[in-house]
């Protein structure tokens, strides 16, 4: 995942954190990374969506959102901050999501 700094309309609006970069934890496990979602209360944002699966739903009902790796900051950027100002933040409990190339 992009460094939050490259996303700058997404942070304008919502409290994003990165893993490595922001919190210094890169290496954790992905129950590690689920888990502090849930104490934070956070929406994960993934490329590797199938690691979190086996885990959504089991400890909280907080949500992931699947990101294509090919996409370019800006478009990131753009369709993130779309979906989460769009969307409560009730509306991705529980679930996961995939963008898409043809749609947000």
């Amino acid at each position: 995942m992009l460094p939050r700094v490259m996303l700058s309309s997404i942070n304008e609006y919502f409290d994003v954190k990165h893993v490595d970069h922001d919190l210094k934890l890169g290496g954790i496990s992905d129950r590690e990374v689920y888990k502090l979602a849930v104490s934070q209360k956070r929406i994960i944002l993934t490329h590797n969506v199938k690691h979190f699966v086996p885990l959504a739903g089991t400890l909280s009902d907080f949500g992931v959102i699947a990101i294509p790796s090919h996409w370019k900051p800006d478009l990131l950027d753009s369709k993130l901050t779309a979906l989460l100002k769009k969307r409560s933040s009730s509306y991705f409990k529980g679930k996961i999501i995939t963008l898409t190339d043809g749609k947000s």
